[in-house]
């Protein structure tokens, strides 16, 4: 989305404006690794500069010119190098109900990759409900708890009154 991809350009922008420019930071600082490894503060005046990537343990030396500055490069190596934090989501396909509600009537418009139905309810194990981040469709642009814990609070919800109509 553009939205998201206006805040990722944002981001690097301010890092390097934190980070690179700052003589507070040059201590700490001695260049950018990612994402356009070997950046300096220095650099950032320049125009253009060489990509400096590593490789597979291997530093480019051919690499093609890439403007720090650009949009486009600035997408391109974010995208090569951004990372999920280990925080899968989407394992667990959410569909339709399989069976009506206390019916044994097979709903023709159920989905056949679902694990499980609108309830959070497994389909073919009784009393097995999926309360987490694997029945998203897609990660979200934050982090997952709170929506994490919404489905969980969702899902008991659903249990108990499940429980309370028996």
């Amino acid at each position: 989305m553009k939205e998201d991809e206006d805040c990722v350009v944002r981001a690097v922008d301010l890092t390097r404006k934190l980070c690179l420019v700052r003589k507070s930071m040059e201590k700490y600082v001695e260049s950018e690794l990612v994402p356009m490894n070997g950046l300096k503060g220095e650099d950032l005046s320049n125009i253009k500069i060489k990509k400096a990537t590593e490789e597979l343990g291997k530093t480019t030396a051919h690499a093609p010119e890439m403007d720090k500055n650009s949009r486009q490069d600035i997408l391109k190596q974010v995208k090569r190098i951004a990372e999920s934090i280990y925080h899968p989501v989407g394992t667990r396909k959410m569909g339709n109900f399989r069976n009506q509600h206390k019916v044994k009537k097979f709903n023709q418009d159920a989905d056949d990759l679902s694990v499980v139905d609108p309830l959070l309810r497994v389909h073919g194990i009784l009393n097995l409900h999926v309360a987490d981040a694997s029945i998203m469709p897609q990660i979200t642009s934050g982090n997952t708890n709170a929506p994490s814990i919404m489905i969980g609070e969702r899902c008991a919800e659903i249990v108990f009154e499940n429980v309370n109509q028996t």
